[in-house]
């Protein structure tokens, strides 16, 4: 009977020292993502179907009225187009990357800039960089950015569009990256600045 007390005593220890095991994994997790101890994370967006990390936090291309769509692809038709992404945390650099479709008669395809200032509606603009014939790419500084409930809001501005009446040009987007980058956990606390 004291054998049998004993054995049930150990599972019951077994089964709490698995679950405040499985608790502090948990905290931990969301730690590492809420302080991002590294100072780099990437987040990827990919039209139409497939779960990349980071998904959720790059929201919808707006204003509506700009964006056609095609089986779940958007599709810019006019321009300027918005979107924002939440961060958990600040970042003085950021890595912006957009596969795309081209249907434009000019090559140029614009410039895209993040919000410095919304009372004016101030972006600074940076022009894209050609990877190659279906990915453009740019970097951005973050330092003095306008940032509200943890988002920043970037615009993507191609001339051609932005008086547009012909349906037949227009920019597909099948896939936007964005990689932030900014101070380590250790950096932050020795209190070394970018």
């Amino acid at each position: 009977m004291i054998a049998s007390f004993f054995k049930k005593k150990s599972f019951l220890l077994q089964l709490r020292l698995f679950w405040v095991l499985a608790i502090i994994f948990i905290v931990l997790v969301f730690l590492f993502f809420k302080i991002v101890p590294f100072g780099k994370v990437t987040y990827i967006k990919h039209y139409p179907t497939g779960f990349y990390f980071g998904k959720g936090f790059i929201n919808n291309f707006t204003p509506i009225e700009n964006i056609g769509s095609y089986k779940s692809v958007p599709r810019i038709i006019k321009a300027p187009v918005y979107f924002s992404v939440f961060t958990p945390r600040t970042f003085s650099e950021a890595r912006i990357t957009i596969k795309y479709k081209s249907y434009l008669s000019k090559k140029n395809l614009g410039e895209i800039g993040v919000l410095i200032n919304p009372a004016i509606a101030y972006y600074n603009l940076q022009p894209w960089k050609l990877i190659n014939s279906d990915t453009a790419a740019t970097d951005i500084d973050l330092h003095g950015v306008y940032r509200s409930s943890g988002k920043y809001v970037f615009t993507i501005s191609i001339p051609e569009l932005e008086n547009n009446e012909n349906l037949e040009n227009y920019l597909e987007v099948s896939e936007v990256k964005i990689e932030f980058f900014g101070r380590t956990l250790l950096q932050k606390i020795m209190g070394i600045t970018d």
